[in-house]
């Protein structure tokens, strides 16, 4: 509820979280952007962070097609189909023909990228384990839990929700 002080309305407790979760995200965002350059170069393989997001994507998701990464990452054919490349120059996908469309594409992690990956994790791993060593495990699974539900209630077309932006963009 908002309350009027001298002619102004006055924020209520959830209005300041959410002010406060907004900025917390912001930076995240912009934490994360270097983190996740340095989770890529400890990946090894010399990649871009942006190929090492879409060698996690193809982990995770695996089959997939290009046009999911495309959607999911909301970015154009060209930039993924870069990120692919520089992915299969270093043998970390593989790909066949979509057996439903002669044009597209299945892309699967290697051998290779499943190995490094496991590697990868571990080692990663450690280095959460030492940054969240003082958190309980209830306040881990919560955050876990939180986070979770937060990236599934975010809209994932660009627009804040309940933005008359159409389609387009415009």
């Amino acid at each position: 509820m908002i309350t009027m002080e001298h002619g102004r309305a006055e924020e209520t407790s959830r209005d300041r979280a959410t002010s406060e979760i907004e900025a917390s995200l912001v930076e995240l965002l912009r934490v994360g952007k270097t983190w996740n350059k340095t989770l890529a170069a400890r990946f090894g393989s010399e990649l871009p962070p942006l190929a090492f997001g879409v060698l996690r994507y193809v982990l995770a998701h695996a089959p997939v097609r290009s046009a999911d990464i495309v959607s999911s990452f909301d970015l154009d054919k060209a930039t993924v189909s870069r990120a692919i490349k520089a992915l299969r120059d270093k043998g970390l996908v593989v790909t066949t023909p979509d057996p439903h469309d002669g044009r597209a594409s299945i892309l699967e992690p290697s051998e290779l990228a499943l190995r490094d990956f496991e590697r990868y994790r571990e080692e990663t791993r450690a280095d959460y384990r030492g940054l969240l060593d003082s958190w309980s495990d209830v306040d881990l699974s919560d955050l876990a839990r939180l986070l979770g539900r937060l990236t599934a209630a975010l809209p994932t077309g660009g627009h804040p929700a309940g933005s008359s932006a159409d389609s387009s963009g415009q």
